[in-house]
């Protein structure tokens, strides 16, 4: 099931996306292009907006999960639905700090028969281009990114049609080397492979490896010029790959657990056989290394710099995101998918941010911070600094109020957004009733059709006898013509037939005679004739 647009819409998490349709106007590519030569002063950058290319209604809430799970507290997370022709504005990309390109059931390759695949791959284009600005992509956006930079996709080179499964991928020397990876790898270490040599010191580091869940029928076969391969599997040759600084490409989902996976892909891959579906079920179930993953594309997404000043706030922000913290923002993101929003021991929504000194500051503020903590786990996707909560100074109580209420519109947003997904959950059920009436109907107007043939042909057959018929009448007066003189035929017949008896009767005898004649001496015919009275001796 896909969700209609007949023209491009405005959607954001905050106020303030801006949206650029499939058609650009004509004088777009100039200004475009002179927004990139001069972006102007970039200012501290916490604008991040998330590239839906998913419009399978069973995936609502799947960007907000992922602004969730990737956010932090003090950044505006956007929402631009690509396949309705939603981008960001190409004047204002300098102002965001990454973009996020989501999964996709659509093929990259099909940009002829669906126009906004190809407008996603000619803007991801531009913005590496401009530079400047992270874009990670997983899956389809794994795909689309390699396919706007000049590489090339194709289905699965392993053979098999859909790959449903938890794959172990083995990482590069490139990928070991990158200090993101080293970073959370730090914090998050895998354990999903512990013989893998990923967690070993003693192994090499082409030996590291990753478990991580795939479901996918292309793959990404060339890279683009100049990028790196990270990471390939037995069922991916390229798994992983970056471009400079600003990419970082991954053909897995990290952002899904194998739950969602069995409840939302499993049942629905068609090229699976009932076999590999089994094995796909049970290879769902294991343990994977997605936490250390989602740490490395959080520290992506934030951007390494080579002075020792960037080296040293990346550091920091790794150490915030401790593996409990990381755990929230997972268990807030899978919330999203399942349409229940994370509660925290108070009741009201926790924020995947939050830490026990927020807690023990919130506990002890005013209602201020009771509404902080309406957001519903939504702080990751648009929420402001942290501001200390005592002692309050005025200034500091209308910082705190103006929070509050930007995050209890947060929840209104959400509770917004919840209630009409049970609305359009009823409108499919009205709408899939009003669909069977008319398979239904179509079914009742294809048996109507079929008897009205039925009965055409029957009387074509009806005509044709009565054509038949018409035709077979004299031949019937002729009949009675030739029985009368069958008739006399066959009374002429029984009359040759007792004259032909009497003829043999009189053969009979005559040879009878003749048989006697010849038996009898000259003496007895003399004899004969003489008695017989008459005759002659030569008669």
């Amino acid at each position: 099931h896909r969700r209609a647009s007949p023209r491009p819409r405005k959607s954001s998490f905050a106020r303030g996306a801006r949206t650029a349709g499939v058609a650009q106007p004509p004088a777009f590519e100039s200004r475009d292009r002179r927004a990139m030569a001069s972006p102007g002063p970039a200012p501290a950058k916490a604008r991040f907006a998330v590239l839906d290319c998913e419009d399978a209604v069973k995936w609502d809430g799947h960007a907000i999960a992922l602004a969730r799970l990737l956010g932090r507290a003090g950044e505006t997370w956007e929402h631009h639905r690509c396949w309705s022709g939603e981008l960001p504005d190409l004047r204002d990309i300098h102002t965001y700090q990454g973009l996020v390109v989501t999964g996709s059931h659509y093929c990259v390759r099909d940009e002829h028969a669906h126009e906004w695949i190809g407008a996603l791959k000619r803007f991801i284009a531009k913005v590496v281009v401009h530079g400047g600005v992270k874009v990670y992509g997983a899956c389809f956006g794994c795909q689309v990114i390699a396919e706007a930079l000049g590489g090339k996709v194709d289905a699965n080179p392993c053979g098999l049609p859909f790959v449903l499964k938890r794959e172990t991928v083995v990482l590069t020397e490139a990928m070991t080397n990158r200090p993101e990876y080293q970073l959370a790898l730090s914090a998050f270490p895998p354990t999903a492979l512990s013989r893998g040599g990923a967690t070993s010191e003693k192994k090499t580091t082409r030996q590291a490896r990753l478990a991580v869940l795939q479901a996918h029928g292309d793959v990404v076969v060339s890279l683009p010029n100049g990028a790196v391969l990270l990471a390939h599997s037995e069922t991916a040759p390229c798994e992983m790959f970056a471009l400079g600084e600003d990419v970082l490409a991954v053909q897995g989902h990290p952002e899904l657990d194998g739950a969602t996976m069995l409840e939302k892909i499993a049942p629905f891959a068609r090229a699976l056989s009932e076999d590999d579906r089994a094995v796909a079920k049970s290879s769902l179930r294991l343990e994977t290394d997605h936490v250390s993953v989602v740490g490395i594309v959080r520290a992506f997404l934030r951007g390494f710099s080579s002075s020792h000043d960037g080296d040293r706030r990346e550091e920091k922000i790794i150490e915030r995101d401790t593996l409990e913290s990381l755990r929230r923002h997972t268990e807030a993101a899978r919330a999203a998918l399942a349409d229940a929003p994370p509660r925290g021991k108070d009741g009201l929504f926790s924020r995947p941010d939050a830490t026990a000194a927020d807690a023990k500051a919130g506990s002890a503020s005013s209602a201020a911070s009771g509404a902080a903590a309406l957001s519903a786990g939504a702080a990751s996707v648009t929420s402001t600094p942290n501001t200390s909560l005592s002692p309050l100074s005025e200034s500091s109580k209308n910082a705190n109020a103006r929070v509050a209420e930007r995050q209890l519109v947060v929840a209104a947003e959400d509770a917004f957004a919840c209630a009409a997904r049970g609305a359009e959950t009823e409108v499919r059920a009205i709408g899939f009733e009003f669909a069977t009436l008319a398979k239904v109907n179509v079914a009742a107007a294809e048996k109507y059709a079929e008897l009205g043939c039925t009965v055409a042909g029957l009387g074509v057959f009806a005509d044709s006898l009565r054509r038949k018929d018409a035709n077979a009448a004299p031949r019937f007066a002729e009949l009675d013509v030739i029985e009368q003189n069958l008739d006399a035929l066959e009374n002429a017949a029984a009359a040759l037939e007792a004259e032909a008896e009497r003829l043999e009767t009189r053969a009979a005898a005559v040879r009878l005679l003749a048989a006697k004649r010849k038996t009898l001496s000259l003496e007895e015919k003399v004899g004969l004739l003489e008695s017989g009275g008459g005759g002659s001796v030569e008669a």
